[in-house]
């Protein structure tokens, strides 16, 4: 494959991974929004149950519901910065792969002319 066709592909790959890191991110807010509204919403029950404010959070973090939307919402955490990191990757070689490009066109002696 030659240099330009591989700065193509890199760019169609770039191009796809931003998509991916968009929607990775609106569900990771989606997520978010889920974990504090079950968390706030369990918190409001033990206090109604008069437990004391000191004992909810610490009661909180062993509560399966809030677990379950706590590890949702870290697993997409998880999922988007990788998307992110992705894209610096993809980044990098793009700029790689002009910068070779540019070294081969300036050799060929085209620039000169």
């Amino acid at each position: 494959m030659s240099v330009w066709q591989q700065i193509q592909q890199t760019r169609e790959e770039l191009k796809l991974t931003l998509e991916e890191s968009k929607q990775l991110g609106i569900k990771w807010v989606a997520h978010k929004a889920k974990y504090e509204s079950v968390k706030a919403r369990r918190a409001l029950d033990l206090k109604g149950q008069g437990m004391a404010a000191t004992v909810i959070d610490k009661v909180l973090k062993g509560d399966p519901e809030v677990n379950e939307a706590m590890y949702d919402m870290d697993v997409a955490e998880v999922e988007y910065r990788n998307a992110v990191e992705a894209i610096n990757v993809l980044k990098k070689d793009y700029d790689f792969l002009r910068e070779q490009y540019q070294r081969e066109w300036n050799e060929s002696g085209w620039s000169s002319r």
